[in-house]
């Protein structure tokens, strides 16, 4: 498949991975609760997630605020931009306690960081499901299609990726962690809208050994 660029489907993409690794996260959360204990084989994995998350979430929602919105505003009248941006506020609420939540992690107080962490995924996910589903509603491959010519989505999509590119660190982290929260008929458009980054440095051994330890939570064909 030779990827033509179309905003949706980027938008559609990183929604993907948003809601899996939640989904990812979420469950092994529970598990650790249930079982009163985080396994130590897993743990830095899931930590290393838990600041993937972080950083693909919050690094979409400055896109969109800073970039998307602005560019669609007179193109969509009718998209509820003010009403989009207070759901990112109302995500960044939850999020931001992983700043606290995953220091503990590391340390003695485990129980109640995976309580806090809990607590605080159950709240991104109450706004979370709501608020992509509304994005996807004005953000179609077809409306953006016939509102975007070839010309203009490729220079729009060209400072998409710059902006990802630029705050998606640690990239040998942030990157793998986008790609394998995708199923693999999508891993196609992200290695060909990062080309320099999929051949030369995905599965590289140097990249590899510093984001091996994340792949139990990624799709199950990821080794």
């Amino acid at each position: 498949m030779v990827y033509e660029p179309n905003l949706a489907i980027d938008l559609l993409c990183t929604h993907n991975v948003i809601t899996r690794s939640l989904e990812v996260a979420a469950e092994h959360c529970g598990q650790s609760l249930r079982s009163g204990e985080l396994d130590e084989a897993s743990k830095d994995g899931f930590i290393d997630y838990l600041e993937c998350i972080r950083t693909v979430l919050t690094t979409h929602h400055h896109l969109e605020t800073q970039k998307v919105f602005p560019y669609f505003q007179n193109k969509i009248p009718e998209l509820p931009v003010k009403q989009l941006n207070q759901e990112h506020g109302k995500i960044g609420i939850h999020l931001i306690k992983f700043d606290d939540i995953i220091p503990d992690l590391k340390g003695d107080s485990l129980i109640p960081s995976l309580e806090q962490l809990n607590e605080a995924l159950t709240g991104i996910n109450h706004v979370w499901y709501p608020h992509k589903e509304l994005e996807e509603k004005y953000f179609t491959v077809e409306k953006i299609g016939n509102l975007v010519d070839k010309d203009e989505m490729r220079g729009q999509s060209e400072i998409y990726r710059e902006f990802i590119i630029e705050r998606y660190q640690p990239d040998y982290l942030v990157m793998p962690f986008q790609f394998y929260n995708l199923p693999p008929k999508e891993r196609d458009i992200w290695a060909q809208k990062f080309p320099e980054i999929f051949t030369h440095k995905l599965i590289s051994t140097e990249w590899k050994d510093k984001w091996s330890n994340m792949a139990e939570f990624f799709y199950p064909d990821v080794e």
